[in-house]
């Protein structure tokens, strides 16, 4: 009897042992914490957010000379039409930044974008026809967690693009959203920017 109660003890001592190994292996990863490296919370973003997936490498500008505060990127596309979006995660070498979409500092940079793209226009091909507000992305509580543009634009060679520049702070660091996609359907477009940001968002623990 004590022996057959010896064996039954054992044998759940080993499903224990075996769920407890399988619950790590499938537990997801913690967000990174707001003192990791800015590349290390983009490395840490999931290989697919939505129809979106992970293409090429992440890109470590704070290794290039004079980098510092310009942080990390990494590109996703949707494979079904081509769209583009773009995470950047970065300080701007400021510190003390308040989470959320409302401070001075997020909408001086979603300015700083969208001069980026007037520049960058003549030398990507192509015009910039306007721009205008949009809702925010939201994040915890549905609560606005980033703030967003619209950008309307025609390519040289003919046909118009709707992009989407966002930014917020989060986890003390600015995050940055560039999506754009093939014109002719705005209101679905923003739609999927603004999922693509609350999945950004939410895969950073926020």
């Amino acid at each position: 009897m004590i022996r057959r109660l010896i064996a039954a003890l054992a044998v759940c001592a080993g499903f224990g042992l075996a769920g407890a190994a399988l619950a790590q292996k499938t537990a997801p990863a913690p967000a990174p914490s707001a003192t990791s490296a800015p590349v290390v919370a983009v490395q840490a973003l999931p290989a697919a957010i939505g129809p979106f997936s992970r293409f090429g490498q992440v890109t470590d500008y704070e290794a290039l000379p004079n980098g510092a505060g310009l942080g990390a990127s990494v590109e996703y596309r949707d494979a079904a039409d081509g769209a583009i979006a773009t995470v950047y995660i970065y300080t701007a070498r400021m510190s003390g930044l308040r989470d959320g979409a409302d401070a001075p500092e997020v909408q001086a940079q979603l300015q700083a974008a969208g001069r980026d793209m007037y520049a960058a226009g003549p030398r990507r091909g192509y015009e910039l026809m306007g721009e205008g507000a949009m809702r925010p992305v939201t994040g915890r509580n549905d609560q606005p967690a980033m703030r967003c543009t619209h950008f309307m634009l025609r390519r040289q060679s003919g046909g118009e693009l709707d992009s989407y520049a966002c930014v917020g702070v989060l986890n003390g660091r600015f995050l940055k959203l560039r999506l754009t996609f093939g014109g002719g359907a705005q209101a679905r477009s923003e739609d999927r920017a603004l999922a693509f940001g609350r999945g950004v968002v939410a895969a950073l623990g926020g």
